[in-house]
């Protein structure tokens, strides 16, 4: 990563669809999510459209030169939480954090939100578990999501 690299922030569009499903098939991005079945792309452009027309669900889309770096989605549900996916060219180089902290300072802007924000992350995705500590994050709890042991990371807005 250079520290000069200029970080392109925008709200995810229904024509980025692709990139989305690009990532979501990552064997990577698989092995570490709770949902690890193959995903078919019928069920994916659903799922994209539910989520970018929800008005609880942010997407944020980033790009450095024009490429593509990684997304972050953040829900507000009972709590709220957060997903990110880097680029497996981009995984390594400090961009996860990076992201985070631009998607939190624009989710609160937007949101007027000032709730802890949550991250469930599978317990071997160490990591994840990095990054987001990295980014301010600090252990919650153990939890289970679909029958996986995680760690639950929280973020408090102060």
């Amino acid at each position: 990563m250079k520290q000069k690299d200029t970080i392109v922030i925008r709200d995810a569009e229904y024509s980025d669809v692709d990139i989305y499903y690009r990532w979501v098939e990552d064997p990577l991005v698989r092995l570490n999510s709770f949902y690890s079945d193959e995903i078919k792309y019928k069920d994916h452009v659903s799922w994209y459209n539910n989520k970018i027309s929800d008005i609880n669900t942010y997407m944020y889309l980033f790009e450095i030169n024009k490429q593509f770096i990684g997304q972050v989605r953040i829900e507000k549900k009972d709590s709220v939480t957060i997903g990110i996916s880097i680029d497996k060219d981009f995984r390594g180089q400090g961009y996860g954090t990076r992201i985070i902290h631009l998607a939190l300072d624009r989710f609160y802007k937007e949101s007027k939100e000032q709730s802890s924000v949550f991250a469930h992350i599978r317990l071997n995705n160490t990591a994840s578990v990095k990054v987001f500590e990295l980014a301010g994050f600090s252990y919650f709890k153990d939890d289970k999501v679909n029958e996986i042991d995680c760690k639950v990371l929280v973020f408090n807005n102060k």
